[in-house]
């Protein structure tokens, strides 16, 4: 792997509130660049928490505490100034990306205490080359451990033998679940063109969940309008991932998987949900020459979006995927694309293993910051951003990456924001007990509008549908304020797990009189005093005041 080129230190000194050391080995890459020398003016990089074994994710709970995935099995918590205790260890397989890769908070945490977490199970509990990835759910009690006794799995049957093997995770604006699993590897090594049959074709078969983006009711059941679900029969898949499916005959009945959503992708190892949108934004890492993001609208599902048949804008003809499902219609290509190698006509290059982000809108970043979506690469070992369009479905190809570029020691494996507004990433030396949780603020935040946050007597707080709160909550946070995520596994220049956001703890606050600020968006609360921001966000306990965000992601 390439070394990225490291420029000005963004943080060398200062730590706010919610900080810690300045993130060392993390740099702005702003060498001959004044646009990105002045970003490294306006904001602060510092490790929120360090000391970590290769970190796949984090979340945050609805008091404002960190959860923190390591790929090696352990669940983290890490309290408001960084200091982490165990919550609860997973018997996990971790030969190449697989390990413990993601966690989520379930909506209704206030009363069920629930988690969701994506994992590789070991032999020892049964896992199996056919049977190695779970999705589960694991309450945490009230000493803040993990009642493994408890735990009850949604979705197995994910073949995990080898490599990518996704670990997506996010809750949907619907409600669902949304989990991003990879296609077990058998790559081809050869790029999309000239042409040449596909040496992988579970992506592309409907009776196997791999290289799929699953979708499943909160307890596991598959919602009525998944769109298998009415099928007569699809695709079938061979025993093995190189088996051509184009010449089997059609799969019908308790075959299908109908918990399947959308198709076609090689490892969504990250996605997230834009909570204004539903668009649900995906990283799906490529083959050796194309990096890809894919917008999916909540109308997205039941389409194929061209692995192994396309990687990027290039390979088999769009219609290759119609031919292989009618249903599904023409392949679908990537909003965004970059090369592998240098880039060049349009395009952004020094792309290796894509790690799908967030759409920051932080009332206090600067307003050219804000509405971007961030995003990184795990090989390549940045984080940058790119511009949105105003309808918030799809990015400017021609626009290209923006100058807001970290390089970094280790790789991130997922990105997200907090209940603060700050951008956090996680950071993985693989092997190494030297990862990290950095943070990203705004050295001089601008002001959140005030708007009245109501009182205990007279509102409430948003529902988790996205309903308005009631009277005297105006505009009281986020329908769905939480924050989740998590990404990532070792190993690789494609190393597996998950990111995102699943936006899962509910509002709760308007239980007071006091005056917040929201930027009419983000959800980025504040109390009156500017200067106690950070501090109190994190700190804030349920029953006083919940500062949630309005997350866009799904998480995730």
């Amino acid at each position: 792997m390439k070394n990225a080129v490291r420029g000005l230190a963004l943080a060398t000194a200062g730590s706010i509130a919610l900080g810690g050391a300045p993130a060392k080995g993390d740099y702005l890459n702003a060498v001959g660049n004044p646009a990105a020398q002045r970003a490294a003016t306006l904001f602060t990089l510092t490790n929120f928490v360090t000391g970590l074994t290769e970190p796949t994710g984090f979340a945050f709970l609805p008091d404002g505490r960190m959860l923190i995935t390591e790929k090696g099995g352990n669940l983290l918590i890490a309290d408001k100034n960084g200091a982490t205790a165990l919550a609860g260890t997973f018997t996990v397989d971790t030969e190449s990306e697989k390990g413990l890769l993601h966690v989520i908070v379930h909506p209704d945490f206030a009363t069920n205490r629930l988690l969701v977490f994506y994992y590789s199970a070991n032999d020892s509990i049964g896992g199996t080359d056919l049977d190695r990835h779970r999705v589960v759910t694991v309450p945490l009690d009230a000493n803040d451990k993990l009642d493994m006794t408890q735990e009850k799995i949604l979705v197995r049957g994910l073949r995990g033998p080898a490599n990518h093997d996704g670990g997506a995770l996010a809750i949907g604006v619907d409600g669902k679940l949304y989990i991003g699993d990879g296609d077990t590897g058998c790559n081809s090594g050869q790029a999309p063109e000239p042409v040449q049959p596909p040496t992988n074709f579970f992506a592309t078969c409907l009776t196997v969940p791999n290289g799929k983006i699953l979708r499943v009711n909160l307890d596991g059941s598959i919602p009525n309008d998944n769109p298998l679900v009415n099928s007569p029969q699809v695709t079938a898949c061979g025993t093995t991932c190189g088996t051509d499916v184009t010449g089997l005959a059609p799969a019908a009945g308790t075959a299908i998987r109908k918990d399947i959503w959308a198709w076609g992708f090689r490892n969504p190892w990250s996605f997230w949900v834009d909570k204004q949108t539903g668009n649900l934004w995906v990283g799906d890492v490529g083959e050796i020459t194309y990096e890809e993001i894919n917008v999916i609208p909540p109308t997205g599902g039941g389409k194929h979006y061209g692995w192994p048949w396309r990687e990027g804008p290039f390979g088999h003809p769009l219609n290759t995927c119609q031919s292989i499902d009618p249903n599904a219609g023409d392949c679908v290509d990537p909003q965004y694309f970059c090369y592998h190698q240098g880039g060049g006509n349009g395009v952004d290059g020094n792309c290796g293993a894509i790690v799908a982000g967030v759409i920051v809108d932080s009332c206090d970043w600067p307003a050219a910051y804000r509405g971007q979506f961030y995003f990184g690469d795990y090989s390549r070992k940045w984080i940058t951003s790119l511009t949105v369009s105003p309808d918030r479905k799809r990015i400017t190809q021609t626009s290209g990456r923006h100058p807001f570029v970290f390089t970094q020691a280790g790789g991130p494996t997922h990105i997200d924001t907090g209940p603060d507004g700050a951008l956090y990433y996680t950071s993985l030396v693989a092997g190494q007990s030297t990862g990290t949780v950095a943070r990203v603020a705004p050295k001089n935040p601008a002001p959140c509008p005030v708007v009245d946050a109501g009182s205990a007597g007279s509102g409430g707080s948003a529902g988790s549908d996205g309903s308005a709160a009631g009277a005297g909550a105006q505009a009281g946070g986020s329908p769905n304020g939480g924050s989740s995520g998590a990404a990532g596994a070792a190993g690789s220049d494609h190393a597996g797990g998950t990111s995102s956001s699943d936006g899962s703890a509910k509002d709760s606050d308007a239980s007071t009189g006091a005056v917040s600020r929201d930027d009419g968006g983000c959800g980025c609360r504040v109390t009156s005093n500017a200067n106690d921001v950070r501090t109190v966000m994190l700190s804030a306990t349920i029953g006083t005041l919940v500062f949630a965000r309005r997350r866009r992601r799904a998480t995730r």
